[in-house]
């Protein structure tokens, strides 16, 4: 008799630890069912899924709820440390590529979706080899379709504390290796600085250039990652890190 207790109490600690994790699996496939951004997570800073108006699916993103910036933001494109090679073609812009654990483009048809459902605000994190950090953020960043080879329509007021290298990319189409949509003519911006932007007649950032180890990351001929300035470093300088976020545009932001 005691021992076929000992198997019913058994039992229904085994069935209290099914129900919690079954509780916890509805709970997450709820949060992410409702959650179209990092919002709703708070201060996380993992890896969650969201859904998206008008994208056929859920699909994971990285969270960044601890940021100076304050918290919600949707990481959509992350440099660390050259592991993942930035230089590709149409289509893998298109879908994505990388690791959100490490360094990745989230895929500009995300990007589409993300940016026409709701209003979202820009957040471009940069920072040197010396340490020196400096941000870009803008109100109102808006990316096309892919009829309008992904455009950036919007860009909104900018904020920062450095100046402003993507004042000429406003409307422009994006730009890969097997895609010249940078208004010249004559160059081919995408192949010049090994990268994929929205060059205007290239510009004065390349935020998905080759990656450069410090004690290369002078490059004269400005294929690194860069953001070109008076007050800070210029093309040939290619920065350690950079982190672009996303999040809905709220009036108390």
């Amino acid at each position: 008799m005691a021992e076929q207790i000992e198997k019913f109490k058994s039992e229904q600690s085994l069935n209290a630890d099914r129900i919690k994790h079954l509780t916890s699996v509805l709970e997450a496939f709820s949060t992410c069912c409702q959650a179209s951004s990092c919002l709703p997570f708070g201060n996380s800073n993992n890896v969650h899924m969201i859904k998206v108006s008008g994208y056929q699916e859920p699909f994971q993103v990285l969270c960044n709820g601890k940021s100076v910036a304050g918290h919600g933001w949707t990481v959509i494109q992350r440099r660390i440390n050259g592991t993942v090679d930035f230089y590709r073609n149409w289509s893998e812009y298109k879908q994505g590529f990388g690791d959100l654990n490490g360094e990745f483009f989230i895929g500009l048809e995300k990007l589409h979706h993300m940016t026409t459902a709701e209003r979202q605000e820009l957040y471009i994190y940069l920072e040197d080899f010396d340490g020196v950090s400096h941000y870009a953020k803008y109100d109102n960043f808006i990316v096309g379709t892919e009829q309008e080879s992904y455009a950036l329509k919007s860009l909104g007021n900018y904020d920062g504390d450095v100046e402003n290298a993507m004042r000429f990319n406003k409307g422009q189409k994006f730009s890969t290796s097997d895609r010249d949509n940078d208004n010249d003519p004559e160059v081919h911006c995408a192949e010049v600085f090994q990268g994929a932007w929205w060059y205007n007649s290239c510009g004065l950032s390349n935020l998905n250039g080759i990656y450069q180890i410090a004690d290369d990351s002078y490059d004269e001929e400005g294929k690194g990652i860069f953001w070109d300035t008076e007050d800070w470093h210029e093309m040939d300088y290619s920065l350690k890190s950079v982190q672009i976020m996303i999040r809905p545009k709220k009036p108390e932001n």
